[in-house]
């Protein structure tokens, strides 16, 4: 999606920038404009504060793009600018006795710099030599900053290395915590993530794109149902967005519901500004966890009290974590190393609340081990990226991951008074990706990008059971291998239409990816149990789909702004597994035989949306947005759960999206120099023939159409920044949800026996961040406060889940304490308090009865050198 502020895109040296260092400037001024001592002036009115903040207002206020290291201008201070100045002036009189200077690039953004750098032997004076690299977002997706969700015609959420790392919480998925409309689903188990956006997850619908591949897989959770995982480290990424809704990117094809675009780790990310190497290392620990017991170990309120020995609140060392990411330049070619362990024992549930409720079945009590929860993963990232010629790059890349971690299946808590200790399940991806860019300076037609990847996913679950008293070690093993290949090409030109600039994007995408059992599938099974079964019922089978899309953004007036969109899209399925069922024998009559499930089915998709700013700041917007979802891979094959029925004529999902909304910014509120943003966002999902489990009408069970899904609500954002001071509001408030089958039948919860009532979000949610910073701000201090409440309907849900019912979980309320202090240039400690109040809990969108964790100290350490 363009940026509407933005009236010109960035070529590729500002590209470069834009990875590699802080942006200051929000607003941009045409291609043609440059940085000029006689074309503007302007009255300025900016007091004294943190030159970092002072830039941000001066950037603002001119238009100017100002690119710097963040440690650059960190605890300097500005002595002020008032009064009326050019942009050069002006710039000049901001910088006086910082030690700083500024040069102009040949693509019009300005660097500031140290006055004692040498300057680059071979290049023009006020040339800055930065290497060209890929931008997140590719393919369509904007490079997007936490200005984003305040200047689109959309609901943006973004977030840095700097904040993940504030708030990563236990679990990978708890650095999502706070954010309006985004949750992760079933967010204890398994170390994954399965995001939430707007009551939409699952199966595609809000795909997680990791460097523009796709990794996602689906397992199988018993009774309750499945659940979606995809498998990052979060000490490898260095930014993340989240575009809520349909989304015109050439990776986006069938994401319904938003998409989440990662950048791992860059060159650029480690080595410092001047240098051509560098070194990060990173170190954690955290409390309130201990040493996974011995397999079929009890809990869950049955097991002894060494189930509540919980260790000392600054008692460390069964949790931890350390990365280790080293990177060089030579020349044109630059080469990033990483990798990260992370090694967690199961954690403790807080001892503070009403604990479970008096049922008389079997769940987790207060202060006691919740067993399963335990991870130990390890992976490592390769990436390269050369540039040469004229605006050509290669960023090509590697990673795996893999992991030993803790899950059971939510009947086995609340089922024969077991609850154990499951053997660890495992899973390892190996993901590749080669991404090409051609942005040649001289040419605004051309800004080509192409992305190949390649997934392989192995995936084994393995629960313990307890329903055979014969068989008191007896466990299933569901094992099975996923298999990935992309691509996404896409250009933008940028054409001059009645004195305006129109900007197209265009291009294609494909997919194909297949289900099987692995190749050495008996390897699953352990010597020393003797009571295992495996999955029976692996799913095998092959999807593919392919896309084609145009996207143009124009600006009709100075303050109304067009962006529309148009994508076809196509699926084929094909199950290799058969289902017996009646056919036609030709002769008029019936005969049963095993048939093979085929899908094949797509649609044209149109996005449309309009953004007014009648005065610089102060946006209205509305944006209708149309996507296809075709039935997944594992709603297209036989397997555990459900699976299809070749004589069920099994229809794509089709969202209608619309949603309305307000954005505002300022950067000198009250004349204070204060930022300032605010957005209130009014959002109504309508999706047509939602696929979920369910009954057929002929009798038998399957996946199905519903004639509809619906979600409606509110969701506001506000943000402020002083300079010393700082903090973030979010909240949501959900009006209606509706599911109604193919039979008129509708529910505010779900439908009856199906998945979607998993995915029911809380009817309000809020989040509150307040910060401070000290000592030339190489201290940060703050808090933040979160309340979750009830589910938005307690239809299709109880109190115990583990069955085809959702968890019914109780309102919450938790704070969390985080700091960071910069010991030097070198050196930062991070500490925090999760759940300060040791509150008892669950997470919504919990599928088994699984508390989260109690009152937990994380200590961190970052060096770089």
């Amino acid at each position: 999606m363009p940026t509407y502020r933005h009236r010109h895109r960035p070529r590729s040296l500002y590209a470069a920038l834009l990875a590699s260092t802080v942006i200051a400037g929000i607003t941009t001024p045409p291609a043609q404009a440059q940085v000029s001592t006689a074309a503007n002036q302007y009255q300025f009115s900016i007091p004294s504060q943190a030159l970092g903040n002072a830039l941000a207002v001066f950037a603002r206020q001119t238009g100017l793009r100002l690119a710097y290291p963040a440690s650059l201008v960190t605890g300097k201070t500005a002595a002020g600018l008032s009064g009326t100045y050019d942009h050069e002036s002006g710039l000049s009189a901001l910088l006086s006795d910082t030690g700083l200077l500024y040069d102009v690039t040949v693509s019009g953004t300005v660097s500031i710099y140290a006055a004692d750098e040498a300057p680059i032997p071979g290049l023009a004076e006020g040339t800055l030599l930065l290497d060209a690299i890929t931008v997140t977002g590719r393919g369509g997706g904007e490079a997007y900053d936490a200005y984003s969700n305040y200047e689109q015609p959309a609901s943006i959420v973004y977030k840095d290395a700097e904040e993940i790392e504030r708030f990563r919480g236990t679990s990978v998925g708890d650095f999502l915590k706070g954010e309006a409309g985004v949750l992760n689903g079933d967010n204890r188990n398994s170390g994954a993530l399965d995001v939430n956006v707007r009551g939409m997850q699952g199966q595609g619908r809000v795909p997680v794109v990791i460097d523009g591949s796709f990794q996602e897989s689906t397992v199988y959770r018993g009774y309750s149902g499945i659940a979606g995982r995809t498998y990052l480290d979060p000490d490898l990424i260095g930014s993340m967005s989240i575009e809520k809704g349909p989304s015109s990117g050439a990776d986006a094809n069938g994401a319904t519901g938003g998409i989440m675009r990662v950048s791992t780790l860059k060159p650029d990310d480690i080595i410092k500004e001047g240098e051509t190497q560098g070194v990060r290392l990173k170190l954690g620990v955290s409390s309130n966890s201990t040493t996974v017991p011995d397999t079929f170990t009890v809990g869950a309120g049955s097991g002894g009290d060494e189930r509540f020995d919980r260790p000392a609140t600054l008692e460390f060392g069964d949790s931890w974590n350390g990365s280790l990411a080293v990177a060089q330049k030579f020349g044109n070619f630059e080469l990033l190393a990483a990798y990260a362990r992370r090694k967690a024992g199961n954690y403790f549930a807080g001892e503070n609340g009403d604990g479970p409720d008096n049922d008389g079945l079997n769940r987790f009590n207060l202060g006691e081990e919740v067993l399963n929860t335990s991870q130990d993963n390890t992976s490592n990232l390769l990436r390269g990226i050369y540039t040469w010629g004229n605006g050509h790059s290669i960023d090509a890349s590697y990673m795996r991951y893999e992991s030993d971690f803790g899950e059971l299946m939510p009947s086995q808590i609340i089922r024969f008074g077991t609850g154990w200790q499951s053997p660890l399940s495992y899973v390892e991806v190996d993901t590749a990706t080669l991404r090409y860019n051609w942005n040649p300076e001289d040419n605004d037609l051309i800004d080509l990008k192409a992305d190949v990847y390649y997934t392989l996913n192995i995936t084994s679950i393995n629960t313990a059971y307890g329903f055979d008293p014969r068989f008191p070690g007896f466990y299933f093993s569901y094992a099975s291998e996923a298999e990935q290949f992309g691509l996404n090409v896409s250009n933008t030109s940028r054409l001059d239409m009645f004195g305006r600039e129109l900007t197209l994007n265009y291009g294609v995408s494909g997919k194909k990816e297949y289900i099987r059992p692995p190749s050495d599938v008996e390897s699953y099974i352990p010597d020393d149990y003797p009571y295992v079964q495996l999955d029976g019922e692996i799913r095998d089978g092959w999807r593919q789909e392919a896309s084609a899309f145009i996207a143009a953004n124009y600006a009709i007036t100075d303050t109304l702004t067009f962006d529309g969109s148009l994508r076809y899209s196509n699926m084929r399925s094909y199950d290799n597994n058969t289902r017996s069922t009646y056919v036609d024998d030709g002769n008029g009559g019936l005969t049963r035989e095993d048939v093979h499930t085929k899908h094949d089915g797509g649609g044209l998709a149109p996005i449309v949306s309009l953004i007014y700013e009648p005065i610089e700041g102060l946006q209205f917007y509305g944006k209708y947005a149309e996507s296809y979802r075709a039935p997944s891979l594992f709603e297209s094959t036989e397997g555990w759960s459900a699976g299809p029925s070749p004589t069920y004529d099994l229809q794509p999902e089709h969202a209608r999206n619309k949603e309305v909304g307000i954005n505002f910014q300022t950067d000198d509120l009250l004349n204070s120099g204060s930022l300032f943003r605010a957005k209130l966002a009014y959002f109504d999902n309508d999706i047509d023939n939602y696929i979920t489990r369910g009954d057929y009408p002929t009798g038998g069970s399957g996946f199905v159409n519903l004639d509809h899904a619906r979600m409606k609500g509110w969701e506001l954002s506000l943000g402020f920044d002083t300079g010393r001071f700082f903090g973030d509001l979010s909240a949501s408030k959900y009006t209606n949800t509706e599911f109604c089958s193919a039979d008129g039948q509708c529910s505010s919860g779900g439908s009856d026996n199906g998945y979607v009532h998993l995915h029911v979000p809380p009817k309000t949610s809020a989040s509150l961040v307040l910060g401070g910073r000290f000592l030339d701000e190489a201290l940060e201090l703050g808090a933040r406060v979160t309340h979750i409440g009830e589910r938005a309907s307690f239809d299709y849900a109880g109190i115990t889940g583990g069955v085809s019912r959702a968890v019914n979980w109780d309102p919450y309320t938790t704070v969390d304490l985080f700091g960071s202090y910069k010991i030097n240039d070198q050196m930062t400690f991070d500490f925090g308090i999760d759940n300060v109040s040791d509150a008892y809990y669950m997470d919504s969108l919990t599928i088994g009865l699984m508390p989260s964790p109690g009152r937990t100290v994380r200590l961190g350490l970052t060096t770089t050198f």
